[in-house]
């Protein structure tokens, strides 16, 4: 593995772990907020005139509310969208990790530093077609490899598993 490589792969644990962090933090706020408000939405029941609401469909909706957010079923538009953010990062820096491998494969299996381009006429159309597949399956390969990761993640830090 030569020093880019090594230090493209640190420096895309470490914006993982950033990442990682920080969804973390995000998700107790977001966890703690809707606590609050339920616990708000409880109490203004509570003091409420009693023949002016009919508490037990309101109790029921706070307990709810309650379940969800201690529970594993926060599924808010934020917790959407934090994981399309996270997805997305994901995705940027795996594009980045994909191209250095398929560039390192490619100079150890043809003994040139790039790839040919298919719009190259004076290259060999066999040549092109390998180099397409091959690069195809590196970036599929590594796509399904962080997205994967990027799922479990996500669901050990939030409790949640991502929404497609």
């Amino acid at each position: 593995m030569t020093r880019g490589d090594m230090e493209l792969r640190d420096q895309v644990i470490e914006r993982g772990k950033e990442v990682k962090v920080r969804v973390a933090e995000r998700g107790g706020e977001l966890r703690d907020r809707a606590l609050g408000v339920a616990e708000r939405a409880r109490q203004a029941v509570s003091q409420a005139p009693r023949d002016r609401w009919a508490t037990r469909p309101i109790d029921s909706g706070v307990a709810l509310i309650r379940d969800r957010v201690n529970g594993a079923q926060l599924g808010s538009a934020r917790s959407g969208v934090v994981y399309e953010l996270v997805s997305l990062v994901s995705g940027v820096l795996g594009g980045a990790l994909a191209g250095a491998i398929f560039n390192r494969i490619w100079r150890a299996v043809s003994d040139e530093d790039e790839a040919p381009d298919p719009t190259a006429l004076d290259r060999n159309i066999r040549e092109v077609l390998v180099a397409g597949a091959v690069q195809g399956a590196v970036f599929g390969l590594v796509k399904a490899a962080l997205g994967r990761i990027t799922a479990r993640g996500y669901r050990q830090v939030t409790g949640n598993a991502p929404k497609h």
